[in-house]
């Protein structure tokens, strides 16, 4: 077996970004500057890596959902500088419905198009990752 030196160099650099995406998550996302939370953000992004990188279409759909799910967090934080706590979620749906449409109107497009450039910037990323 030939030590691969293209695979190895591919491999410490997926870590590396995987690390570094994790640190800027936690710190200025989640206000969290521990070692616990940095390897727990680092196991979800190799997870939602490993999943979209499948063969099955089903597991690339629930990586996708997850990078999207990830990616609408981070953005709502960007914009309006809190984290999605309980309250938000419970006060999304306590609402009616004029009142849902406004908040998507003014709000919704904001996150879900910030969202969206955040998880198609992560999916470019990891396809360059794994291109042969």
């Amino acid at each position: 077996m030939r030590f691969d030196y293209r695979l190895y160099k591919k491999s410490v650099l997926f870590f590396i970004i995987i690390i570094i995406t994790a640190y800027v998550i936690n710190k200025f996302v989640y206000d969290r500057d521990s070692s616990l939370a940095l390897v727990s953000t680092s196991f979800v992004l190799s997870f939602v890596y490993i999943i979209i990188n499948s063969n099955g279409k089903y597991l690339v759909a629930i990586g996708c959902l997850f990078a999207i799910i990830l990616s609408t967090e981070v953005s709502y934080f960007l914009i309006f500088n809190e984290q999605v706590s309980f309250s938000v979620i419970s006060s999304i749906v306590e609402t009616n419905a004029t009142e849902a449409k406004m908040m998507f109107v003014y709000d919704g497009i904001k996150i879900t198009s910030l969202a969206l450039l955040v998880f198609c910037s992560i999916f470019l990323l990891l396809s360059l990752l794994t291109r042969k």
